[in-house]
């Protein structure tokens, strides 16, 4: 892989020159780059390949080259030369087609010829060498790229020649061209056509998605110009000096800072924080104890790495004067503010005895797992480096016995933290798998005994409890559980044997080593890791399992959580699945040694959502600025309703949305509602279900919010939509729900309608965004329930107003047909004055529209009815409507004669 971008690259060089080579010889000059003898760069050639082409595509499933076939029949040697060389311009890029294909699509071409022809040799080197890898979109939407080329070729043509020249010359006016061409499936094609003919202002990427990556991964260095390709080069200028000179994205090291799906970590193109190693610094007496630190702290690193790449996690603590190491659910080295703690196997007592025959004394705390594992502390800085040179075998034995477990800690992973120990040690080190999860989940766990609280004595076992005399295997299915309560408690209501036999089941069976605890207690919360298998007791009747707790001595407060996590804890479960908040739960748990973690950006957070730019705004035909506050308005209320009357293109736009926004990762669904959906269609319900006896049964099923919501919740970096269309035609009230208080309140989260006690509380994820349609023909906007009115913000799509308003008049002049029909339309929506009943410009946007048979066509069978609609029970009253009488108003009369004139009648 090259280190350099293609432009600067030599072994690229042929296919710059050629580039070049076409730019002066057919775009500047007008003939063929195949024969120079031909003037294959006319208007009239461009046109008619054109309409041979775009404007009859074969929709056969034939090859590419095949149903060109038919369409080129009659073509003379012109428009041939014309398509085999615009073809050969949209092959030249590619480098993962071979030669030998390419060659078989161009001669195919050739063949087609009055004179058949070939690909020149001289242009053969070049297109063996290729630039860019298209992937599979580039080859399967090859018709829409040729497509694209013949649309530029017939503009370009139709230029003066001296703007030609001056184009060639601008590259954002050379853009500006491009961009105003119709666009479908096209973006690939368009960036390759950019960086060929100006590629030190273009990056060689064919993928808007791969230029939309790189601007969300270096937003802080990107310009507030809403072109993507400005932004990319004003990113560009910001890495000077950071990354080497004319580097290409898609280096291996530089690809895996904006790529996710390349990141095996999140490295920095930058230089470890020379802050972050002051502070550290300042923690010891003197540089030889900083150094053996690192060292110490990176051979760690390295023995767990070799035993599970996520069994560890390097965080830092306090404002960046603290370092942990984490190797599973253990504290493996650390320093900060209260000293400095090193684990090591053995007897406690005997290892004390050794460190202080060299004058280090300490503290030790046996962890749980394993159980020859203690960690040793000290708050003398100075008696780390001999406490190491003691107990550095221990220390590895310690971390490879630790390491066969996955860390909790992995959230808090600190890339500066670990970038201070390379620096400092001049070691290349690994990064920890990004595996979504480390197979650890979070749980809230009530410690009561007949009432009282068992807080206390549950801290000093070491252990966390629940309290049932149910002596079943660990790991028993619910059912199981449940038949060990009826025997155990046989006066059990229903409700109460679903209750309890949910906790006992979570804490025997889904609970898992390595999972986290929260004990609440009073205003108190403890936080802890799971380190055994669940065990009964039965002379105390009692389930439990040991846990390393992290802050016996010192309760965090309910008030300093999240609203999220205060919301769950007033379950009244005695054991409470809180996976969703493992985050902030991971973070509270590192706050208990060293102060407060700093978690790095690298930590899932709520998305950022992508901005729309001016691309893609000249694409959808639709003003940037008003796109852009649609996506900011989403990200700050998470709910949009798009209203307006028919054929506004709410529902097109609000898809066009979400596959932008998740382009990069999440996902959308849309729904639909009408007067017979329902709650249980919508959230969840219960549905009939025939087993293979042919018995049936109702079985309680998630509905599309829910579905969609679980996906997000167990996707928090990404963003996930719910478009709901005609959301105006259902009963809101009945179908919502709970969903008006969860809307509202995104942090909180209640039991649903067909909850019971073994039912996780549910909650709307913060991640999960909404986009309704609304038809306002159906039902004025002002009958909406002021409830939904007040959790949605509303955009208007008005067929009078911008942007809506011109769309169809931009639409005509770029598929270059007739204004005839937006002109129509204009009048049509002047006469009707109302903004709810007005007509759309998508019934008019058609293929041969501005045809007369098909205008009339439309306009009869399509917005006539839809008027007729309106003023029902007004017989005439459409009349004014007709598209002669429309006529008549923004067509002027033919002038008449001057009498005066010799050709006046006598």
């Amino acid at each position: 892989m090259s280190q350099v971008r293609r432009a600067s690259d030599p072994d690229y060089a042929s296919v710059y020159e050629v580039a070049t080579r076409w730019r002066n010889t057919s775009l500047l000059e007008g003939r063929s780059l195949f024969d120079g003898s031909v003037k294959s760069w006319s208007t009239s050639t461009a046109s008619s390949l054109r309409q041979r082409i775009v404007d009859n595509p074969d929709e056969s499933t034939g090859t590419f080259v095949e149903k060109l076939k038919e369409q080129m029949a009659g073509a003379n040697q012109a428009e041939t030369l014309l398509l085999a060389e615009l073809v050969y311009i949209h092959l030249l890029v590619l480098n993962n087609v071979g030669l030998e294909t390419k060659l078989s699509i161009l001669n195919s071409i050739g063949m087609l010829a009055p004179a058949p022809f070939e690909v020149p040799d001289e242009l053969l080197a070049p297109l063996s060498t290729g630039l860019v890898n298209g992937g599979v979109g580039y080859n399967s939407n090859r018709f829409y790229l040729v497509a694209f080329l013949l649309e530029f070729a017939e503009s370009w043509c139709a230029l003066p020649q001296e703007e030609r020249a001056a184009l060639l010359e601008d590259p954002w006016g050379f853009k500006k061209l491009l961009v105003g061409l119709p666009q479908e499936r096209a973006a690939a094609q368009r960036n390759a056509l950019q960086f060929l003919l100006f590629p030190m202002i273009f990056e060689d990427m064919v993928s808007p998605d791969h230029k939309a990556r790189v601007v969300a991964a270096y937003a802080d260095e990107a310009s507030d110009d809403p072109d993507i390709d400005r932004q990319l080069l004003s990113i560009r200028e910001a890495l000077k000096g950071r990354l080497r000179d004319d580097f290409t994205w898609y280096a291996e090291d530089v690809r895996s800072t904006w790529d996710h799906d390349k990141q095996a970590a999140k490295p920095l193109a930058q230089a470890p924080s020379d802050s972050h190693l002051t502070r550290l610094e300042g923690a010891f007496e003197d540089s030889e104890g900083l150094k053996i630190f690192a060292a110490t702290v990176a051979l760690g690193i390295a023995t767990a790495h070799a035993v599970d790449e996520a069994s560890w996690s390097i965080s830092q603590s306090g404002s960046g004067s603290g370092l942990s190491l984490n190797v599973g659910p253990n504290r493996a080295i650390s320093i900060g503010k209260r000293g400095w703690s090193l684990m090591a196997v053995g007897e406690p007592t005997r290892v004390q005895a050794r460190l202080a025959r060299v004058g280090v004394e300490t503290t030790a705390r046996p962890f749980s797992f394993p159980d020859d594992v203690s960690l040793y502390k000290s708050v003398d800085p100075g008696a780390l480096a001999p406490a190491i040179d003691v107990l550095k075998e221990e220390y590895v034995a310690a971390i490879r016995a630790s390491a066969v477990r996955k860390t909790p800690y992995r959230r808090s992973f600190s890339e500066s933290a670990l970038e201070a120990i390379e620096k400092l040690t001049g070691e290349r080190l690994p990064r920890p798998s990004r595996r979504a999860t480390s197979g650890g989940a979070a749980w809230i766990v009530r410690v009561k005994i007949d009432g009282q609280d068992a807080t206390r004595e549950t801290l000093e076992s070491g252990k966390t409890r629940i309290f049932w005399s149910v002596n079943v295997p660990p790991g028993s299915t619910v059912d199981v559980v449940k038949a060990g309560l009826l025997a155990t408690y046989p006066e059990l209501s229903n409700h109460q044997l679903g209750n309890q036999a949910g906790s006992i089941h979570r804490f025997i069976t889904r609970m898992q080593v390595g999972d986290l605890v929260l004990m609440p207690s009073g205003a108190g919360l403890f936080l802890g890791t799971v380190q055994s298998e669940a065990t009964f007791d039965p002379d105390l009747d009692e389930w439990s399992r040991e846990v390393d707790w992290a802050n016996a001595d010192a309760p965090i407060s309910r008030s300093d959580v999240s609203p999220a996590l205060y919301s769950r804890l007033r379950t009244l479960l005695t054991v409470t699945e809180i996976t969703p908040l493992i985050e902030e739960i991971e973070s509270l748990l590192e706050a208990t040694d060293d102060g407060p973690v700093a978690l790095e950006p690298a930590s899932i957070a709520e998305p950022r959502l992508r901005k729309i730019d001016s691309d893609l705004a000249a694409g959808w035909m639709l003003d940037r600025a008003w796109l852009d506050e649609i996506v900011e308005m989403l990200s700050a209320k998470k709910q949009l309703i798009f209203y307006g009357p028919p054929g506004t293109g709410k529902t097109y736009l609000a898809q066009r949305i979400a596959e932008h926004l998740t382009a990069d990762g999440g996902n959308y669904r849309l729904v639909q509602f009408h007067p017979s959906y329902s709650y249980e269609d919508f959230i969840e319900g219960f549905r009939p279900q025939v087993n293979d006896q042919g018995e049936m049964s109702y079985v309680l099923k998630p509905g599309p919010l829910k579905e969609i919501a679980d996906a997000a919740r167990e996707d928090p970096g990404n963003p996930y939509l719910l478009l709901i269309d005609e959301i105006n035609r259902g009963n809101l009230a009945k179908i919502f729900g709970e969903l008006y208080f969860l809307l509202e309140y995104r942090e909180q989260s209640l039991v649903l309608q067909y909850g019971s006690g073994t039912d996780d509380e549910f909650s709307l994820p913060k991640n999960l965004y909404v986009i309704g349609t609304m038809n306002t023909a159906d039902r004025s906007i002002a009958l909406v329930d002021a409830a939904i009115r007040r959790r949605f913000f509303f955009v208007e799509f008005s067929p009078t107003e911008p942007p809506i308003s011109d769309l169809l008049r931009k639409w005509l002049a770029v598929h270059r047909m007739s204004d005839l029909p937006a002109r129509l339309l204009d009048e049509l929506n002047r006469r009707l004055d109302d903004t709810d009943y007005a007509v759309g410009p998508s019934y008019l946007m058609h293929p041969n529209v501005d045809q007369a048979p098909e205008l009339e066509r439309t306009w009869k069978h399509a917005i006539m009815p839809l008027l007729a609609e309106h003023f029902y029970g007004k017989r005439g009253a459409t009349d004014r409507f007709s598209i002669a009488e429309l006529r008549g108003s923004i067509e002027p009369p033919p002038a008449e004669l001057d009498p005066t004139s010799s050709d006046a009648e006598d």
